[in-house]
């Protein structure tokens, strides 16, 4: 979200200029002695519509994961681990997803309504069978890619229109700025794996090894998606001052692709504005950031804006990962990545505001700051 990365501004350049109907993350993951062979995730966020996750849950993956046991004899499931801490009464143990926040990047793609998957072949694998498991998990996907592409096509505009639509009507848009772990309805059989420890011939020390064909399934909770239990309404525009300062705000936001406009003329209208009550940094600094989160309120006047204005429409097939970003509240907008710090202060006015309803304004690209 933050982009500070070369690499990352690149891939999100990437994005932009190709707008791949599919990515695909490649990775190995260590952790929990679980009995896959390789393990994978989607968008797990709950803010991100239902078509698209229920294209990932309940068509894609279960064909590739099908494909993969029949043609390959390769076991797959969704990433993991075994959940820490005690487990509530009756439970033995739970299967635990990692995150829903777009800083991670199958949650970031499903943000810019497009299909994702992440890739982890288990690390205690040998580095040739993590290497042939997860050639054979791409063929798959490619596979059937092929042979649902006018269907994946037909799925991603439709979320764009249906998004659009949506923006340009007066119905409300929740998003979620607070969220919880949720489990599926009914538990489901989880591969336990064994493992044994062994010298490496490379430099004679310790490794730990997969006992690949030992493993048993064991019946627990899958606490597989993050719903939202606290949103706010999005806005049908989101404003900020024309000031040098914001010029960066404005480069980040064109990073990600995000159409950005100016103010032609003055507007007067109604404005939601969020006054800061309380500033929170994290103590421990993550990725060279304190993290931000803000408490307040949000109040509604009557303002003029003159022309030159910032304006971030949400009627833009960016508009969800837009607010992601601007929303003061968000927990992985530039709020919290300390991007606004200079103007946060108990008391005052958020930079971002909020024009929450659907107002005819004069507006053009933004082509300098």
């Amino acid at each position: 979200m933050k982009l500070e990365a070369a690499e990352a501004r690149a891939l999100a350049a990437a994005f932009t200029a190709w707008d791949p109907h599919l990515m695909v993350d490649l990775h190995t993951t260590n952790g929990s002695y679980h009995g896959y062979h390789l393990t994978y995730s989607i968008p797990l966020n709950l803010s991100l519509p239902s078509s698209l996750l229920d294209f990932h849950r309940d068509r894609m993956m279960p064909a590739i994961t099908t494909a993969l046991a029949e043609r390959h004899r390769v076991r797959a499931y969704y990433y993991g681990n075994f959940g820490r801490g005690a487990p509530p009464a009756g439970e033995r143990r739970r299967w635990v997803a990692f995150d829903h926040r777009p800083r991670a990047g199958q949650n970031y793609v499903g943000f810019r309504n497009r299909l994702t998957i992440l890739s982890e072949a288990y690390s205690y694998l040998s580095f040739q069978r993590r290497v042939e498991v997860t050639e054979q998990f791409v063929e798959e996907i490619l596979k059937y890619v092929d042979a649902h592409r006018t269907d994946i096509v037909a799925l991603t505009n439709s979320v764009d229109d249906e998004w659009i639509r949506a923006a340009r009507s007066p119905a409300e848009l929740p998003l979620g700025v607070q969220y919880e772990l949720q489990p599926l309805p009914q538990p489901v059989p989880i591969l336990v794996g064994e493992v044994r420890r062994e010298t490496n011939p490379r430099n004679g020390r310790e490794m730990t090894v997969a006992l690949e064909d030992q493993y048993a399934p064991e019946m627990m909770q899958d606490f597989a998606v993050f719903a939202p239990t606290r949103s706010v309404p999005m806005a049908r525009a989101y404003v900020l001052p024309r000031e040098a300062p914001f010029g960066l705000i404005v480069d980040k936001l064109r990073q990600h692709g995000i159409a950005v406009e100016e103010l032609t003329a003055s507007l007067t209208t109604e404005v939601t504005s969020f006054v800061v009550d309380t500033v929170a940094r994290a103590q421990r600094p993550f990725q060279g950031h304190h993290e931000v989160t803000l408490k307040g309120e949000y109040v509604t006047d009557r303002q003029s804006l003159p022309a030159g204005t910032i304006v971030v429409r949400l009627a833009q097939p960016l508009g969800r990962l837009a607010a992601y970003l601007l929303e003061p509240e968000s927990d992985d907008g530039l709020v919290a990545w300390n991007f606004f710090d200079a103007w946060l202060e108990s008391g005052k006015v958020a930079p971002v505001r909020k024009i929450m309803g659907v107002v005819e304004m004069a507006t053009r690209p933004l082509d300098r700051f």
